[in-house]
């Protein structure tokens, strides 16, 4: 009897009395859960301009083993991040592993297809992908299951509020009376989960000084422009009349943007001499900082006018950032082998027994190269050979002539 009723129940698309069970049990452990990212009070940040000195005092105060405290330092860090070259190379390095397709598998191998399709396109798994490769650039991310409204959400704890090698989060950054121990709360493992090294900083902490200079170039240049493409006027005058010195400063206030002055007729004016550049120097320097950071975040300079580019080191830098990419892939499936599957599946969200990887693409060209050799040795599947090359083999020719010497890997099958 229970067993039609089940039969019933997914021809209905209704949940069994099982599935109920757990949704409700689901349900209530949602609902008497700790969310710690409700209680976190939101904290309004100035732009200001920071240098050197700023940065060393937030890393002391970050690293500090009795009371440590990383808002500062991790305000510099978002602050780093908005700079356009930071986030063209972070893309760069990111969005491979963000859109390549990945599998879902089965605990004896299979893939799950049903499963792969249904996740292949969802925000929350993104957002768990992502937060795993962030916390290659900010050392640590710390984030929380929630559903909301019925949808399934990834919520992250800012990093400001949390202080990873004490297992600690603050509500409020800035009043450290009050504390969430989130590593000895129940949900922890589950609902709630890290990524990365507690007193690692990541790599935007690296590029904070090659950030700061190029901002202070960029600072500079912006003067220089100001100065010396808009010149300031001068008017030389030995009256003494208010009435007439009035008139004089309205008239030069009047006249134009640029800076002025009123200086007496047997008084002098001339710019102090400096070193004679046309804003060079200040290019260079932000040159030479884009090219820190491309180096900090994709181990090379590609797709740039270089001065001394060429085809050969082009090749080089990219395979040098492909391996990168490959080695955040490894990660990601190394994450989510060992802490986000078992967290998913405790809550729900992932059925029993699955596992996760990329979907690994394979050189075609390489392989056929490969396989053609072999033939003359080895007897290939003809199944495997239509699902790897698509040549939709159905049999031996009464030729008698081999596959390998009817294919040219040269033809247009490889583009």
């Amino acid at each position: 009897m229970n067993f039609i009723k089940k039969i019933v129940h997914k021809a209905l698309n209704m949940p069994t009395d099982d599935e109920l069970i757990k949704l409700a049990v689901r349900k209530l452990s949602l609902n008497s859960r700790q969310d710690i990212a409700s209680q976190i009070i939101e904290k309004s940040t100035f732009t200001v301009r920071s240098d050197i000195r700023d940065w060393t005092k937030a890393k002391d105060l970050a690293k500090s083993v009795e009371f440590p405290s990383r808002w500062r330092l991790y305000n510099l860090l978002d602050k780093i991040a908005e700079d356009e070259k930071i986030i063209a190379e972070s893309q760069k390095r990111k969005l491979p592993s963000l859109s390549a397709n990945f599998l879902f598998k089965n605990s004896n191998g299979e893939i799950n297809l049903e499963l792969t399709a249904d996740l292949q396109n969802v925000q929350w798994l993104n957002d768990i992908i992502e937060n795993i490769l962030d916390s290659r650039f900010y050392g640590h991310r710390l984030i929380q299951f929630n559903e909301i409204d019925n949808k399934r959400v990834v919520e992250l704890i800012p990093s400001q509020n949390v202080i990873p090698n004490k297992g600690i989060v603050y509500p409020d950054y800035t009043d450290s009376t009050k504390v969430i121990k989130y590593k000895e709360l129940r949900e922890y493992g589950t609902y709630i989960i890290e990524f990365g090294k507690p007193n690692n900083f990541g790599l935007y902490n690296s590029a904070v000084p090659i950030i700061l200079f190029k901002q202070f170039a960029r600072s500079c240049w912006s003067e220089l422009c100001e100065i010396y493409g808009i010149p300031p006027r001068v008017m030389k005058t030995d009256t003494q009349d208010p009435t007439a010195l009035a008139k004089a400063k309205k008239m030069m206030k009047e006249f134009g943007a640029a800076a002025w002055f009123i200086i007496d007729s047997t008084e002098e004016f001339e710019f102090a001499k400096g070193a004679d550049t046309n804003g060079d120097v200040y290019n260079n320097l932000i040159a030479n900082c884009d090219n820190a950071a491309a180096l900090l975040i994709n181990g090379a300079i590609t797709g740039a006018d270089t001065k001394n580019g060429s085809y050969g080191k082009e090749k080089v830098g990219a395979d040098i950032s492909q391996e990168l990419i490959i080695a955040d892939q490894s990660y990601v499936e190394q994450q989510m082998k060992s802490v986000v599957i078992p967290a998913l599946i405790s809550i729900g969200w992932l059925p029993e027994g699955v596992s996760f990887e990329y979907e690994k693409n394979s050189d075609l060209e390489s392989l056929w190269t490969k396989v053609k050799e072999s033939m003359q040795y080895y007897e290939f599947d003809e199944k495997w050979i239509n699902e790897n090359f698509g040549l939709k083999i159905t049999g031996k020719r009464q030729t008698g002539l081999s596959l390998g010497a009817n294919f040219n890997s040269n033809d247009s099958f490889f583009v």
